[in-house]
């Protein structure tokens, strides 16, 4: 890092001990995708080949204690519900290491040593005040803003290719291994699919083709003009689960985020389910997400259906 960055980044440092870093003490399973990986690596300045590349450092986590649902159950009535509609992003789509990854190599590239914990925090902090504005950006315009302030938070210097590659993430990500199957599963089941997602069209056609997800009813941020926890998305998904039959009554919340999912599902009275992915943690506090309470709580999506057999 230049000597004249050490500073600022020595100050900022001092005022990052919100959200995300007071999560959660599970191991982070670190899993980053291949793809696009080598277009990345080349824009954060690390040009080694794959074989060549360091395992990136797990993140310390330290404790979180969220409250346990206050109506936990065992079982779902399945009868009671015709449609699941789910938060896409950390819920069906396994991001955190791929961003982790990405904010890892870019900050040692520039000559800085930062815990991942950290980096995701600063992420998810600061890119929340950039979904809030109206009209909306489009989501890779809000990365690409997002890495542009967490480069001059932390004192950093970052290049438009450096910011061009982590605007395209989102259209990258994997799937966790049990989400494919639980989906099939669940519309086995005889039940509709809908995803509610923080997210622009392109990057969520790419990224759920590459896949194999396949949803009923699909509204993302760049439909509604708005992100969650805006209600905009959820009357916007409960008013085409209703062109088809679907009262609200009969829907089944399915949400990693308890701040962009929960909070609005109580507010609005829909029922939930929160998806506590093990190590897992953006979308855990702020905005009411340590008092939210689900319906429900699961650890996986392989949970949910079998909460609901």
């Amino acid at each position: 890092m230049p000597a004249s960055a050490m500073p600022r980044a020595a100050e900022a440092a001092t005022c990052r001990k919100r959200s995300l870093l007071e999560c959660s003490e599970t191991p982070y399973q670190n899993c980053a995708p291949e793809a696009c990986a080598a277009s990345r690596m080349h824009a954060i300045g690390d040009l080694r080949p794959m074989g060549e590349i360091s395992q990136i450092a797990k993140p310390a986590m330290a404790k979180h204690t969220v409250e346990p649902a206050e109506r936990k159950l065992t079982k779902i009535d399945r009868n009671g519900f015709d449609a699941v509609s789910f938060d896409v992003y950390g819920t069906i789509l396994n991001w955190e290491p791929e961003i982790a990854e990405f904010l890892s190599k870019w900050t040692r590239a520039a000559g800085a040593e930062i815990p991942n914990a950290e980096l995701l925090d600063a992420y998810d902090r600061l890119r929340q005040p950039l979904q809030d504005e109206r009209p909306a950006l489009r989501y890779p315009e809000v990365l690409r803003l997002t890495l542009r302030q967490m480069a001059s938070e932390f004192g950093l210097a970052v290049s438009d290719e450096a910011m061009k590659a982590f605007s395209e993430i989102a259209a990258t990500h994997h799937a966790f291994p049990d989400s494919v199957d639980a989906l099939n599963s669940l519309r086995n089941m005889g039940l509709k699919l809908a995803a509610l997602s923080n997210i622009d069209n392109e990057s969520f056609s790419k990224v759920t083709s590459a896949n194999g997800l396949e949803f009923d009813v699909i509204v993302t941020a760049e439909r509604v003009g708005a992100y969650k926890p805006d209600h905009a998305h959820f009357w916007a998904a409960l008013a085409d689960l209703r062109a088809i039959g679907i009262p609200m009554n009969r829907v089944l919340h399915v949400a990693q985020s308890r701040r962009a999912d929960i909070v609005v599902a109580n507010e609005i009275g829909l029922t939930s389910v929160w998806v506590n992915r093990p190590g897992h943690l953006f979308g855990r506090t702020g905005r009411g997400a340590e008092t939210a309470k689900p319906n429900f709580e699961a650890d996986s999506l392989n949970a949910v259906v079998e909460m609901l057999r």
